[in-house]
């Protein structure tokens, strides 16, 4: 869950970043608005997505061995661990509270919504409160100042009416319950400041398109009036990001051009998630090839280079303890060595020392046994770099062999032999 939780936080900082870097001073407000809330939603599913990742793509032929199974009573403390159970008490304590918090926000709106008179405009409901010294929108109600001047109510009913029509109470609302999962995440209020501004730009834009923009931006500066206190609901009057307000609808229309921006971050988002997969996801097992390929390809290099599939050598390696067998029981045999070799050989203390995503970790390795019999370029693919290099070195050990032999001579043989760990939790 750890792992997850960065690579979330790593996409949801750089999609800041590239807001801020790049679109934060373009005037394509409502493009701006999906590229904030689309990209929250991509950050939690780029790190699920799965894409194949082929290795070892060097070698040509593969015999496949039967998975080593290892078991692992030392990594049951790995899931048992006190600050594990205290880390997910915090998490929930934390996720209870911000619920209670949003219970009583939505408390306060009830209240409001129910003392008040209420009145039908349009696909809204205006409802007038004394002594709110504000307004706000929250989905289809609107709540203003009940003594505010008609000319000023007016122009506030508009701003907030965009506020309905756009939904961006929904924007906030889906904000808020990631801030409940997820309270201890300081991008999500960053993402949530900077959801507001484009919302308020997005409504003055439009404001503006029906009033004297001098008369508007002038309301805007007479009327500083203080937020009422709801997070999650967008208020008229912010003094905080009230200069940026003005100075944006102030600000020249930026050039169509400009949309290429737009473009070239959608084009570096894709490179960086086929290079992030292929980075951190596990190979998938690689199969034999078939006989037609393995002999085409024989024919194209020098015979004392070649590496024979398993299943299509006359005589396969043969480790001690194997002598004599043949067929099936052969390879059975060598499969048994080679496992009791691993799991009499491989530190399995060394996966308390990783954060294990899940009870079973897969190692795939690969190894080539020479014209000697000796064991040689070694290779290893896990999640885990540790684990990786346990894996090649417990493979470095194995005894040295009889070596394969084809038309009487003797070749190379490359295996595969997938590791694998059941943790029991």
């Amino acid at each position: 869950m750890i792992p997850y939780l960065i690579q979330s936080l790593l996409w949801q900082v750089s999609f800041l970043l590239f807001y801020i870097l790049f679109l934060k001073k373009e005037t394509f407000f409502r493009i701006n608005r999906i590229f904030l809330i689309g990209g929250l939603v991509l950050s939690y599913l780029f790190p699920l997505i799965h894409l194949p990742v082929k290795i070892f793509a060097n070698n040509v032929f593969y015999a496949k061995l039967e998975p080593v199974i290892l078991e692992s009573r030392n990594l049951q403390n790995h899931w048992e661990q006190q600050d594990f159970l205290n880390i997910h008490i915090l998490w929930i304590t934390g996720s209870i509270i911000v619920f209670l918090f949003t219970l009583f926000n939505l408390y306060k709106i009830y209240k409001l919504y129910q003392k008040h008179g209420k009145q039908n405009i349009e696909n809204a409901i205006l409802i007038k409160v004394p002594g709110l010294n504000n307004a706000f929108t929250f989905f289809h109600l609107i709540f203003i100042e009940h003594n505010l001047q008609l000319s000023v109510q007016e122009k506030i009913i508009t701003h907030e009416k965009i506020h309905v029509n756009e939904k961006h109470s929904l924007d906030l609302l889906i904000i808020q319950l990631l801030k409940m999962a997820f309270w201890f995440n300081p991008a999500l209020y960053f993402y949530e400041k900077q959801i507001k501004e484009i919302h308020e730009y997005i409504a003055d834009a439009a404001v503006i398109k029906q009033y004297d923009k001098k008369e508007y931006l002038n309301l805007l500066l007479q009327h500083r009036f203080r937020n009422y206190e709801l997070t999650f609901v967008q208020t008229f009057f912010q003094k905080s990001i009230l200069k940026k307000r003005i100075k944006m609808q102030n600000k020249q229309k930026s050039p169509k051009i400009n949309y290429l921006k737009y473009t070239g971050i959608i084009a570096v988002v894709f490179g960086l998630t086929l290079f992030i997969n292929a980075c951190s996801k596990e190979t998938p097992e690689v199969k034999n090839q078939p006989e037609p390929a393995v002999k085409q390809i024989q024919e194209t290099i020098p015979e004392e280079d070649v590496e024979v599939a398993f299943q299509f050598i006359k005589n396969p390696p043969q480790i001690e303890g194997c002598e004599g067998l043949e067929g099936e029981a052969a390879k059975k045999c060598f499969s048994e060595k080679i496992a009791g070799h691993i799991r009499s050989t491989f530190n399995t203390s060394l996966a308390d020392k990783v954060e294990l995503v899940n009870p079973r970790v897969k190692i795939l390795t690969q190894f080539t046994i020479d014209e000697e019999g000796k064991i040689t370029n070694i290779k290893a693919r896990s999640r885990y770099k540790i684990l990786e290099e346990e894996a090649k070195r417990s493979i470095a050990t194995l005894p040295r062999m009889k070596p394969g032999k084809q038309n009487g001579k003797p070749v190379k043989v490359t295996y595969t032999l997938p590791i694998i760990f059941n943790v029991e939790k």
